[in-house]
């Protein structure tokens, strides 16, 4: 039996928090960019995002964390991403799409009573849109992607254009 991948989130002044549990993929983090665009529309500088029990990532998962990590590094005064706990294949595909760049990885973190708490929000799987800008967020963030994810945002592309008619 396959363990349904649940993210808890809380948000307090301008610091959020979200830990995921279970495997984070495009068949479950609708909810995850509407989250971090709502926090950074409310003036949101620091998101930690604790993987400590992350089973996996996939590219879209990691696009939508890129895209929220650009956006902070943007904002006055600066923000911060930092991804908390990863294993060490996590901490691979994160350093390996160049993400580590824009985002603060902090190996361990004791957990506060508080984080055991949080809104559990909507997951579902991700529209192609929102795949697509992921994809295209792991490209701003390390152009050497681009290669790497040519094919799915030709694709994406397509799929979104031939939709359309």
């Amino acid at each position: 039996m396959q363990l349904q991948t649940k993210y808890y989130v809380k948000h307090e002044g301008n610091s959020a928090e979200m830990r995921v549990v279970g495997r984070a993929s495009y068949l479950n983090c609708m909810g995850i960019g509407e989250f971090f665009d709502r926090m950074l529309d409310d003036g949101v500088n620091s998101i930690n995002v604790d993987c400590s029990e992350c089973t996996g990532m996939d590219s879209t998962f990691l696009g939508i964390i890129a895209g929220a990590a650009l956006r902070l590094v943007k904002t006055i005064p600066k923000g911060e991403m930092t991804l908390i706990g990863l294993s060490p294949r996590n901490k691979e595909l994160v350093e390996n799409l160049g993400l580590d760049n824009f985002v603060s990885i902090k190996e361990v973190q004791a957990r506060s009573e508080s984080s055991e708490s949080g809104e559990a929000i909507s997951q579902g799987g991700a529209k192609p849109e929102d795949v697509l800008r992921a994809h295209e967020n792991l490209v701003e963030t390390d152009p050497s992607n681009r290669e790497k994810f040519e094919d799915v945002i030709k694709f994406l592309k397509r799929e979104i254009e031939t939709s359309k008619k």
